[in-house]
């Protein structure tokens, strides 16, 4: 027999109480952390491992439609005003082909500063995504622990409450000597056992 229902069998009301504290602390610690948390620690862990942390792709594209389009833009404003002062300039093809030269280099620039700042962009996420990670990671640490500390609790305290009431224990182990029957094993009402059942099933994944 597990010690929690020796010691609701054992202990009666005393063990129902201690138990009963052991219970609502692991229902205090099942609502720690929700479930979308849980979700979303499972998601950013996936990515970490993938090293996908950061801009996800339709993240990324819309970044670079609101970094890159506004400096198209400018290139293309740029090369109209260049094809404009070459056509009203008698110059030779050299002074052309440099004014021209020059302009795409600093589209160039432009294009690589902007492409800077995305990746500078995407880091920051990256960076965002693992503070995120670490901190539910920490929560999901506290919670486990505070199950484990809820469980021994009810465990110890329930035991606790059997051994106030240890002349009851006396009179049933005498009672039902040389060892407990099927029919007299569970002598808990209704409610208790229910309280018991309900815990186990809560702690079914632990």
């Amino acid at each position: 027999m597990d010690p929690l229902t020796l010691a609701l069998i054992m202990g009666g009301g005393a063990a129902v109480k201690g138990i009963g504290q052991g219970i609502a602390s692991f229902q205090q610690a099942e609502g720690m952390m929700s479930d979308f948390e849980k979700q979303q620690m499972k998601k950013l862990q996936r990515e970490q491992e993938m090293g996908l942390l950061g801009f996800s792709p339709e993240e990324m594209a819309d970044v670079r439609q609101a970094v890159i389009n506004p400096v198209k833009a400018l290139q293309t404003q740029q090369q109209d005003q260049l094809k404009a002062t070459m056509a009203g300039l008698d110059s030779g093809a050299g002074s052309a082909f440099l004014q021209a030269l020059a302009a795409n280099e600093q589209a160039q620039r432009v294009q690589a500063a902007a492409e800077d700042k995305i990746q500078a962009q995407n880091l920051q996420e990256a960076r965002r995504e693992e503070a995120l990670l670490m901190g539910l990671q920490n929560k999901a640490a506290a919670q486990e622990a505070a199950k484990k500390a809820a469980i021994t609790q009810a465990i110890t305290m329930g035991i606790g409450g059997a051994a106030e009431t240890g002349g009851k224990a006396m009179l049933l182990q005498e009672s039902t000597a040389p060892g407990l029957t099927e029919s007299n094993e569970v002598i808990m009402d209704a409610e208790t056992q229910k309280m018991l059942e309900d815990f186990y099933k809560a702690i079914g994944g632990q």
